[in-house]
């Protein structure tokens, strides 16, 4: 299914690999990327709720909360 405006985290992250060149915040972009995954995990974890399969191609993300000019 195609959702607008959403990556998952391994597209998203070829996208900003690529554009390193001319996009000088792709550091912090996958910074802020993966920190967020991270807090997002702990609350599931938190709450009892263990995923089994977590991987970078089903975690979705929506573009413009992470990239700037990616």
């Amino acid at each position: 299914e195609f959702l607008e405006g959403v990556d998952t985290v391994n597209d998203f992250i070829g996208r900003v690999l690529k554009s390193k060149e001319k996009n000088k915040e792709w550091r912090n972009q996958l910074e802020k990327l993966a920190l967020e995954i991270g807090k997002i995990l702990g609350k599931l974890h938190e709450a009892g709720i263990i995923h089994g399969d977590l991987t970078t191609s089903n975690i979705l993300v929506e573009r413009d909360q992470f990239e700037g000019d990616a």
